[in-house]
């Protein structure tokens, strides 16, 4: 599918607009078969759950361009397992230093953020894996640590540290 005027899904999804309209849409099922094929569609935002955004290769290298050389604001990356019923997506979320997504802090995420190198789970089997996935954080259960995450944030204490000294 394509979205008008060459934006960003990402951007088109996070506007204010209840309603993504969109052009040459393929519809398949969990596997991958095709199930319709429409020359437009509209859908409300509430009830997507998660986007797999296909940019092609010409605005990718775009991009790249109009990036370099720019300071991108200070962010961590943190390995996140999310769980949007009746699917999990596990990858790694960008967000500011101190977020806490425990909560599902607001002004965290944006109310359609992006998670890179995903895997996405619907009843225990793997999906598939994809470099970037849009998730609706509207949808979204819970955002959990994932084992052997390495982020500052999410660290155990030692055993010698102060916080994990009996009392």
């Amino acid at each position: 599918a394509h979205v008008a005027g060459g934006n960003r899904l990402v951007d088109v999804l996070n506007n204010r607009d209840d309603v993504v309209f969109l052009r040459d849409v393929i519809v398949s099922d969990l596997d991958g078969a095709l199930l319709e094929e429409a020359r437009e569609i509209s859908v409300e935002k509430r009830f997507i759950h998660l986007v797999l955004p296909h940019e092609s290769d010409e605005y990718v290298s775009r991009q790249r361009l109009l990036r370099a050389g720019m300071a991108l604001p200070s962010q961590v990356s943190v390995a996140r397992l999310v769980l949007v019923s009746p699917f999990a997506a596990r990858g790694t979320l960008h967000v500011a230093p101190g977020s806490d997504l425990a909560f599902l802090e607001r002004g965290a995420l944006g109310r359609f953020f992006p998670m890179t190198k995903a895997a996405v789970f619907f009843q225990a089997r793997e999906l598939f894996q994809a470099p970037v996935v849009i998730v609706n954080r509207d949808l979204v259960a819970s955002i959990g640590a994932v084992r052997g995450d390495a982020s500052a944030q999410e660290r155990e204490p030692e055993a010698g540290s102060p916080e994990r000294r009996p009392l």
